[in-house]
């Protein structure tokens, strides 16, 4: 027996591993375990030192028991996972293994009740939830529950019979409760958009559905013939500004509409056999344009004075005066 083989032999009556032995005098552990066995094939009587590290079978059977306790609290293994610090395939390994051993015959039918018991109070929550008008997104974050899962949820429980209310049904039917009441408060559209956070158009829109639908409030009656009321109104006036000489794009300017918005209320009124007053210019205001036409002509050279005349006899314009006041412009 050599001097090395002396130290693993005091090392190991101290009851050190081969494992810290190797550490401690620098030495690979698989050298200390081929000098333990070769001095006992020499016959020297070496101990037997229990391994250290942690006891696996017992913490093993220490989580078992943790997982158990879990289950029988009706606890998802999801939690139980996270309170035991494992993954949730691992704790239903050993769920499996368990059963498998026979040590929770009995715990897995309480489990299997309690199971049961919790879906029925996660399923009635996602149906409270939707008759709230709440969408999958939001049961998700409620409940801690994937959107997915609450899609499974709602799959299953249709397959069973159950009526399951539709979320977007219901927030549509309170929307248009909100609405309704604005109306009836005296509100206009445009002030109900601002105050639940959506566009006028939608909120129009949402008026025209109601009607079309055949739902009856007096309110929307009320509003129909509000806005047919408005429109004539609107109509009558173009009619009015038409017969003054105006033109559409003035009147659009002057009643803060768009020139398009006019020509379409035009249209819509020729087709209801509504008799539109042509437009026709002020001779004062023709004769001033026409007068300006020729002064160019003749400062441009752009027609010679022959041609200049006969569009001034044609139009009843004195050329004269024309050039009269082109001098007094040169002046």
């Amino acid at each position: 027996m050599d001097k090395i083989d002396d130290i693993i032999l005091k090392n190991l009556q101290q009851g050190k591993t081969k494992k810290i032995i190797s550490e401690e005098i620098g030495l690979s552990l698989s050298y200390v375990q081929y000098k333990v066995k070769k001095m006992k094939e020499q016959g020297i009587e070496v101990p037997v030192v229990e391994k250290a590290g942690r006891p696996k079978k017992t913490q093993n059977d220490e989580i078992d028991k943790k997982i158990l306790e879990g289950i029988l609290e009706g606890k998802t293994q999801t939690k139980i996972a996270e309170e035991v610090g494992l993954s949730c395939p691992t704790v239903s390994r050993r769920i499996d293994g368990m059963r498998d051993r026979g040590e929770i015959a009995v715990e897995f039918e309480k489990t299997g009740r309690i199971k049961k018991t919790q879906n029925n109070e996660i399923n009635a929550k996602i149906l409270e939830g939707l008759k709230k008008g709440k969408t999958q997104t939001e049961l998700s974050k409620d409940l801690g529950l994937t959107k997915q899962g609450i899609s499974q949820r709602i799959d299953r429980m249709r397959e069973k019979g159950v009526e399951v209310p539709s979320a977007s049904k219901i927030r549509n039917e309170e929307l248009n409760k909100t609405i309704l009441r604005g109306l009836e408060e005296g509100k206009n559209k445009k002030d109900i958009a601002e105050e639940i956070g959506l566009s006028y158009t939608t909120v129009k829109y949402k008026v025209k559905q109601m009607r079309d639908q055949g739902i009856e409030n007096p309110v929307l009656e009320r509003s129909e013939r509000n806005k047919k009321t408005q429109n004539d109104e609107i109509d009558n006036k173009i009619l009015e500004e038409l017969s003054k000489g105006k033109k559409r794009i003035r009147i659009a300017e002057e009643m803060g509409v768009t020139h398009v918005a006019i020509y379409n209320r035009i249209k819509r009124m020729e087709k209801r056999g509504v008799e539109i007053p042509i437009y026709k210019e002020n001779d004062n205001i023709r004769n001033k344009k026409i007068a300006k036409m020729i002064g160019n002509l003749i400062e441009t050279k752009h027609a010679t004075i022959e041609q200049i005349k006969i569009i001034a006899d044609e139009y009843g314009i004195d050329i004269k005066e024309v050039l009269k006041s082109l001098d007094e412009q040169e002046r």
